[in-house]
């Protein structure tokens, strides 16, 4: 009896189990047992070819249930973990999957013309969260449109009202055959413009060509008289009183010059604009302007006159005129711009040209369009020390050629970040030493900024022209604009 609770083991139970080999596991009655057989080296002096082996039986049967039932806890064990992982994945692609579908379905209503249709999920942080966010930019973006259009029409009836009040206001300065030729014009716009409608409204409308023909015929006359002082003006150069006579004249319009350039835009909460001009050792005739349009978006202009000059500084107050009157009348950049080509093309006998460059800031969106034709282009200060230069479509100089159409870009600036624009004039200008400040020299300047506000960005681009000029008086003058954009 190996145990006393087992009871006796008999051996003729045993013997099969051990001749099966030599460490067997075998159930022995209502027991499990290890059988393990040894043989033993043959005792000296004893005779026959008989072999003695050393049999044992150990019970196993509390081992053998302990194996089986951890491998039954184990298969439980798989069979849970797979339960609660098909549940979790259940879980979470319902959880993912459900505002993406939620999405295509206002993405779809929104295809179909549903401005209203409402996008679920845009708080989630992640991928779904993301794409409803889109949705719903589409949607706002949508909605603008849509009030785009039509404040378009109503403003496409305000447009005609303000050409009729403006010719009225000049024929009343004018003698009374000039008076009657205007009231005909005027009599000519309302004829071409008579069964229009707001909806039929485009970018080129009718009555506005028509303005541009009558503004084009004062503009020749005013260029005829114009060509005609400065003819008057150089034959006073052989006298020195008429030489101080025109260098008063020069200082008449460096004055003036000076007073239609515009402060500091500051206090707007989203927007803040700051202008640099350094002038040239004469009259060189290059302006700069912003202001707000009537939907509340910045426009920022910046204009160089080729050759200078007395017909420079009437160049520069045509362009200027007219580009703000382009964009009240609620013109892109790209139609203003083309649109005063047309003007200044009309009659430019001195043959110069300007570059101008214009970009229109909508207020809620940040978004940009811009113009340039014959300006470098723009610098982005995105962060403290990231400055790149701005891609946009590229234009040839305006006056030239009346045919030219001007071509814009648009593209959407982060918040916050500060838009630098300079002329020709401020980037190829050379010192005494003839060196040009060049392009590197004022990356390094916005580079190294440690307040980007559009004051801060217009004081240190001052600060490296003084440094660089060293106190010598420039051919033409330079130019700095800075737009803040704030969030």
């Amino acid at each position: 009896a190996l145990y006393g609770h087992a009871g006796s083991l008999a051996w003729a139970d045993v013997r099969p189990v051990a001749e099966r080999g030599e460490e067997v596991r075998a159930a022995i009655g209502a027991r499990s047992y290890g059988v393990r057989k040894l043989r033993l080296p043959k005792v000296a002096g004893t005779e026959g070819d008989g072999a003695l082996y050393l049999v044992t039986a150990r019970e196993t049967t509390l081992a053998a249930m302990a194996d089986s039932l951890l491998d039954s806890s184990a298969i439980l064990l798989v069979l849970t973990v797979l339960v609660a992982g098909t549940l979790g994945l259940d879980w979470y692609f319902r959880r993912v999957f459900t505002p993406v579908y939620a999405s295509m379905s206002a993405l779809s209503a929104l295809a179909a013309g549903d401005t209203g249709v409402a996008v679920l999920g845009a708080e989630r942080a992640d991928e779904a969260g993301q794409l409803a966010r889109t949705v719903e930019v589409f949607r706002s973006r949508s909605r603008a449109l849509r009030d785009a259009e039509e404040r378009r029409a109503r403003h496409w009836l305000r447009q005609q009202a303000f050409i009729r009040r403006q010719m009225h206001r000049l024929s009343e300065t004018l003698p009374e055959q000039g008076r009657r030729e205007l009231l005909a014009d005027l009599a000519r716009i309302e004829a071409a413009s008579e069964g229009k409608t707001p909806g039929g409204r485009t970018d080129d409308p009718g009555a506005l060509a028509v303005a541009f023909e009558v503004m084009a015929e004062r503009v020749r006359d005013q260029h005829a008289a114009l060509d005609a002082m400065v003819r008057q003006l150089q034959g006073a150069l052989d006298t020195r009183t008429e030489l101080l006579e025109l260098q008063k004249q020069f200082e008449i319009a460096r004055r003036m010059q000076a007073a239609i350039l515009p402060s500091d835009l500051t206090g707007a909460p989203d927007l803040e604009a700051s202008g640099l001009m350094r002038p040239a050792a004469e009259f060189d005739g290059s302006f700069y302007d912003f202001f707000r349009t009537a939907d509340g978006a910045l426009a920022v202009l910046l204009g160089q006159v080729s050759g200078g000059g007395l017909a420079a500084g009437f160049m520069t107050v045509t362009a200027r005129a007219a580009l703000r009157t382009l964009a009240a009348a609620g013109l892109g950049p790209a139609a203003c711009l083309t649109g005063a080509n047309r003007l200044l093309a009309a009659d430019n006998a001195a043959g110069l040209s300007i570059g101008l460059a214009m970009g229109i800031v909508a207020p809620r969106s940040r978004r940009l369009v811009f113009a340039a034709a014959g300006v470098p282009e723009p610098f982005l200060l995105r962060r403290f020390g990231d400055v790149v230069d701005l891609p946009v479509a590229a234009n040839p100089p305006l006056g030239l050629d009346p045919a030219m159409t001007a071509v814009e870009t648009a593209l959407d600036l982060p918040v916050p970040s500060t838009l630098v624009l300079c002329n020709g004039g401020l980037l190829d200008g050379e010192n005494r030493f003839g060196v040009p400040f060049g392009r590197a020299r004022l990356t390094g300047i916005l580079g190294n900024l440690d307040d980007l506000s559009a004051a801060s960005v217009t004081a240190a681009v001052s600060a490296g022209l003084a440094e660089h000029a060293g106190g010598a008086a420039m051919a033409v003058d330079r130019l700095c604009v800075a737009l803040r954009v704030r969030a």
